[in-house]
């Protein structure tokens, strides 16, 4: 087996687990009341793979300066919802378990905050495939910069070039293409635009470990 490749590096919200649209539908609610009004598919689309903080504090700019008491709403309320209910994205289990299954070490590498990205993967019953779990609040810069990437590269001991990294938004591809790594894109649509990635799929269930070894 001509396995190049020493780690796969999942982002969680819209990978993993169906909660991207939980995130943006609380963040639509909260901009909503304070006067900013996007819809849940436009955050995503502008937003997604950045952390709360930072776009809050671009959309809202000095119209709050308590930002901190609506990341912390949102993040709680995020949190209930997570514990009462969240799927996770089709495909992505088996493909967890086969890689696991294979020896192929797995992280997580995402930009919510620690307490939301276990609670969510508890939900899953996955946290222990993985070697290690990086979250937005444990690095200074966000995605599309290759810090979180970079980072866990680090705590896997191998270098970025070795990792291929699992994601959903064009920032993680870019913070992923930044970091070194190669990049397998999950879009609904791989013609709609393009993508920062050297593999497209619109399903996890189409992804085999053959495609992941042969992106090199």
């Amino acid at each position: 087996m001509h396995l190049m490749i020493k780690a796969v590096i999942f982002d969680m919200d819209g990978v993993i687990a169906d909660s991207q649209k939980i995130h943006s539908s609380v963040e639509h609610q909260i901009l909503s009341r304070e006067g900013v009004d996007l819809s849940p598919e436009e955050i995503t689309r502008r937003f997604a793979g950045r952390k709360t903080a930072e776009f809050f504090v671009e959309l809202l700019g000095d119209k709050r300066m308590d930002v901190g008491t609506l990341i912390n709403e949102k993040n709680n309320r995020v949190l209930k919802e997570i514990k009462t209910h969240v799927d996770p994205i089709e495909g992505a289990v088996d493909l967890i378990k086969t890689l696991h299954d294979n020896g192929i070490p797995l992280a997580v590498a995402s930009s919510s905050i620690k307490e939301v990205v276990y609670a969510t993967l508890g939900a899953l019953n996955l946290v222990d495939f993985f070697e290690r779990i990086v979250c937005g609040d444990e690095v200074d810069k966000c995605k599309p910069d290759p810090e979180i990437y970079l980072k866990t590269a680090e705590q896997l001991d191998i270098n970025p070039s070795e990792a291929v990294v699992i994601e959903d938004a064009i920032a993680g591809m870019l913070a992923a293409k930044n970091a070194g790594m190669k990049c397998i894109g999950l879009v609904v649509d791989p013609k709609s635009e393009k993508y920062p990635a050297n593999l497209l799929v619109s399903s996890l269930s189409d992804l085999t470990i053959e495609q992941i070894k042969n992106i090199y």
